[in-house]
């Protein structure tokens, strides 16, 4: 989220309703603060403001597995594998942890090349705050095992 944002805006979408959605294709460090100056500002509108340290982690490791979705599915991709073949799926695993990890700045340009984005929709209805984070990845039944077992 290499941008400036205008807080106005963002209590203004707060206090009329309005969902505001931003696009992303990952989440650099350096933005986190930014994401928390919007977080804040609705916690505020709402009078909830102490909860924005937790929410925070919440919301950033949300968007860190959708990101980290992507990068999966651009992993298996590269290495012609089928994500959704459980023979292949035992095979890419084992390294892609690793190798996620030490070719990050590669999957970082691939996410913008490929316009993998990840959406983050902040909503207020009646003194609630609904946050939604999307991305286009539709989970292999393997995930949503894991994910239900959790």
């Amino acid at each position: 989220m290499p941008f400036k944002i205008d807080i106005t805006q963002i209590q203004k979408a707060a206090l009329r309703s309005i969902p505001l959605t931003f696009r992303l294709t990952s989440l650099p460090h350096e933005s986190h603060a930014l994401l928390d100056r919007i977080l804040e500002a609705y916690l505020v509108e709402l009078g909830q403001e102490r909860i924005l340290e937790p929410l925070s982690y919440c919301l950033k490791e949300l968007i860190m597995n959708a990101q980290k979705a992507h990068v999966k599915r651009l992993y298996f991709e590269e290495k012609g594998l089928d994500i959704l073949n459980e023979e292949d799926y035992e095979k890419g695993m084992p390294d892609f942890r690793r190798e996620s990890a030490e070719r990050l700045e590669h999957w970082l340009e691939l996410l913008k090349e490929k316009s993998l984005v990840i959406g983050v929709t902040f909503h207020t209805t009646a003194g609630s705050l609904t946050i939604a984070v999307r991305n286009r990845t539709e989970l292999t039944p393997r995930e949503q095992t894991r994910i239900f077992d959790r």
